[in-house]
């Protein structure tokens, strides 16, 4: 079974690695599965060693029960900042839900190391579990992370630009949108199946800047191979909304809303040229 620490990187404490491994003596059996979740979510709850709590979060991450979304999800305001990190990497191994309490958390959160988990398991929760490559599929295509030009909160930013961009490059059939969190291997091994796609990266980015009493406005796509990265051209789509301020995120929503489907379809029109 793969690691929760390899799913989303390096960097955390070995005490919490090793925590993982003693929480899956606490995995529930067929025989009382029922009981022993509600075990677990009520040490997560309530116990006084932060160990325990962590153990019981990391156990409940590899429950593949829907039941462990919302102790998780309470599991994210805990006290101690180990518990916080392990209930957010638990959402996202056992990805049946937890999006909106992720996304609640990371406007409150301050300890660095929790945001950082935080903000990967989001983008991983907002990805399909697997590439979808069907029989119309031409091209494989992922999403870097936005560089953020404007003024707004990066992991704000960051999901605005991937939410657009992910709906609007799954309407068209030809497209499969990578998971965010796939590495080169990964990448290579799915490639090689499918020899007949052609691969292509996606790095976004925003400028939004306040120009004469509008909120002024470009989404920019730089395109390379993929994985290998090798420059293949770019893309822009401007906007601009009169009394705005780059400062409001409800406005930079709008025009993304606006801007997605017209950079996307002018992507789609372009991606065939590519070489």
């Amino acid at each position: 079974m793969d690691s929760l620490f390899r799913v989303f990187g390096g960097g955390w404490p070995r005490t919490l690695r090793r925590l993982l491994v003693l929480a899956l003596v606490l995995l529930p059996t067929s025989a009382g599965a029922a009981d022993r979740l509600t075990d677990l979510a009520a040490k997560l709850r309530g116990d006084k060693d932060f160990r325990v709590r962590t153990q019981a979060a990391l156990a409940l991450g590899v429950s593949q029960s829907d039941r462990a979304v919302a102790p998780l999800c309470s599991g994210l305001d805990d006290e101690d900042q180990t518990v916080r990190a392990a209930s957010a990497a638990a959402l996202g191994k056992l990805r049946r839900g937890g999006l909106d309490c992720i996304t609640r958390r990371l406007t409150t959160e301050q300890h660095p190391k929790v945001k950082e988990m935080l903000t990967k398991v989001l983008h991983r929760l907002q990805q399909p579990l697997l590439p979808t490559i069907g029989p119309e599929t031409r091209y494989y295509v992922a999403v870097g992370p936005t560089t953020n030009k404007t003024s707004g909160a990066d992991a704000e930013i960051e999901t605005l630009v991937r939410e657009a961009l992910n709906k609007e490059l799954a309407k068209d059939k030809t497209l499969a949108v990578a998971p965010s969190d796939e590495t080169p291997d990964q990448a290579t091994q799915v490639l090689a199946k499918h020899k007949a796609l052609k691969s292509v990266f996606i790095w976004p980015k925003l400028q939004a800047g306040d120009e004469n009493g509008s909120l002024s406005f470009k989404l920019s796509f730089t395109l390379f191979s993929y994985p290998d990265k090798v420059f293949k051209g770019s893309l822009a789509q401007s906007a601009r909304l009169p009394g705005a301020k780059s400062a409001d995120l409800r406005a930079l929503e709008e025009l993304m809303d606006a801007a997605a489907p017209l950079i996307v379809a002018k992507f789609i029109a372009n991606v065939g040229r590519l070489e």
